[in-house]
């Protein structure tokens, strides 16, 4: 009988040993997965090396969109990248360069937790960019592209009055 009571023992002192080195999971959302940790291009950083900044409308370093339009008018080589945050902050970056009549324009949301499964890189040479004036705004979209990422770009500046 004490035989039998030791061996309990030690199986009871083994279990609780095993429990007590397993990690305890105090995460939010009750050890589902996880999210992948936000990329590190935040709005400041995307601001401080001259991009257009997006953060919901409001708009920073908006002459730099300006400049690259009256670029491309004057058939002038220039560049500007468009920097979008999304509402849980991640950053979907649109480049534009201009030079010899046409626009390359690459696309990139693979920043973007959201994005789903065909996030990543995407390109496309156009011809122009059409400017549109709405109600709200002008839309900046672009025309005559190599293939339908460059449909992915429509810029809706919103002006303060």
């Amino acid at each position: 009988m004490k035989n039998g009571v030791t061996r309990m023992v030690a199986a009871i002192l083994f279990m609780l040993a095993l429990t007590a080195c397993q990690k305890a999971d105090l995460s939010p959302n009750g050890g589902r997965a996880s999210l992948p940790p936000k990329a590190s291009y935040p709005s400041e950083k995307a601001i401080g090396q001259g991009d257009v900044v997006d953060v919901h409308g409001k708009y920073t370093n908006l002459e730099r969109w300006d400049q690259f339009v009256k670029d491309v008018e004057g058939k002038k080589a220039g560049k500007v990248r468009i920097t979008r945050y999304t509402i849980e902050g991640d950053p979907i970056i649109y480049d534009l360069a201009y030079d010899n009549g046409r626009i390359k324009y690459e696309f990139d949301n693979s920043m973007d937790t959201f994005a789903g499964q065909g996030k990543g890189k995407a390109s496309a040479t156009c011809q122009s960019i059409e400017k549109k004036q709405e109600a709200n705004g002008t839309m900046y979209s672009l025309e005559g592209c190599s293939s339908s990422t460059g449909e992915t770009f429509g810029f809706l500046v919103q002006r303060e009055k």
